[in-house]
């Protein structure tokens, strides 16, 4: 719980905002089970989709090659893998910003709320 609290924060540098754990930890405060909630859910949901991706490229191409895959196909199977998997982090990446913009009510050139005490 305390990574989810904390990991919230790692959107401030992105942003340029002078940031520190310790204001993660105060503008998370009673949302953790939220975030957690929010993070499983979407990572569960990519999980299963990538899988479902890789199954299906990976059957594809031994179907079009009928047989093993040989060093040149398989590298090309792996480089749709790991692009699927690649892609398959910028949802997760988004709901961290959403979740950084609702707890601490950024706005690009205002301050931000003040954290709960």
């Amino acid at each position: 719980m305390i990574a989810v609290r904390l990991s919230f924060g790692l959107v401030a540098p992105a942003l340029d905002l002078a940031w520190a754990p310790r204001l993660a930890w105060r503008y998370g405060a009673g949302n953790g089970w939220a975030i957690l909630g929010a993070l499983i859910l979407t990572l569960l949901g990519l999980g299963m989709g990538k899988t479902l991706v890789n199954g299906v490229v990976e059957r594809l191409a031994t179907a079009v090659f009928d047989a093993p895959l040989s060093l040149g196909p398989l590298l090309v199977v792996e480089l749709v893998q790991e692009t699927v998997a690649y892609l398959t982090w910028a949802p997760a990446l988004a709901l961290q910003a959403f979740i950084f913009r609702d707890l601490t009510g950024f706005k690009p050139g205002h301050p931000l709320r003040q954290p709960p005490v």
